[in-house]
C-alpha cells in the first residue's frame, strides 16, 4: 500500500489529507488512491510515526543509525495496521524503543511491543468524553485524598485535583 515501509525510508509529512485525498509533492501524488477507510487512517498514523520516530530517545548512539530508526518505524507502522481500535498514538514510540534497542530481531522486537500493548493500550484510548489514562489519574487522586488529604486539598486548590500532572 505505502513502499516506504520496510525501505529504510521515512514519512514526515502527510500522505493524504485530513479527509482521506492523496497528497501532492513536486506535482504527483505520493500514492496513486486511497481504497478504503482503514487505509486512509493508517496512512494518516505513518506521517505522525514518523515525526515521533526522529524524536525518540534521539541522544542515543544507536538511534544515530537510520536503519534502527527504521526499525522502531516500521514495528509501529505494522502494529498501528493490526490494532484496528486505537491506531497509533503518541507515547507508543516510547514503549517500543527499549524493545528494538534490546532485540536485534525486528520481529522479536514487534512481538515483544504487541504483548505489552495489550496490557497498556487502554491507556492509549482517547475519546471525546474521557483519555485513557483518565481512571487511572482517578484512582491517583482518591489515594492522595486518603494518604494526604492536606496535600490534595493544596492540589485542588491549585486546579490540580484532575491530577493531569502526573500524566
Amino acid at each position: 500500500m505505502v513502499p516506504v515501509i520496510g525501505s529504510g525510508k521515512f514519512i514526515t509529512t502527510p500522505i493524504i489529507t485530513d479527509d482521506g485525498q492523496p497528497v501532492e509533492l513536486e506535482g504527483e501524488p505520493v500514492i496513486s488512491s486511497v481504497p478504503d477507510k482503514k487505509v486512509a487512517q493508517w496512512m494518516y498514523f505513518l506521517h505522525q510515526i514518523g515525526l515521533d520516530v526522529i524524536r525518540t530517545d534521539s541522544s542515543l548512539a544507536f538511534y544515530e543509525s537510520e536503519t534502527n530508526q527504521a526499525k522502531l518505524r516500521d514495528i509501529l507502522a505494522v502494529y498501528s495496521w493490526m490494532d484496528d481500535d486505537i491506531g497509533y498514538v503518541q507515547g507508543m514510540n516510547d514503549i517500543c524503543s527499549p524493545m528494538v534497542i534490546l532485540f536485534e530481531n525486528e520481529a522479536d522486537a514487534f512481538w515483544c511491543f504487541e504483548r505489552a500493548m495489550r496490557r497498556l493500550r487502554d491507556n492509549f484510548r482517547c475519546e471525546t468524553t474521557s483519555m485513557g489514562v483518565q481512571s487511572q489519574l482517578i484512582t491517583l487522586s482518591q489515594v492522595i485524598k486518603t494518604v494526604d488529604p492536606k496535600l490534595h486539598q493544596h492540589l485542588e486548590e491549585l486546579v490540580g485535583g484532575e491530577y493531569l500532572f502526573a500524566f
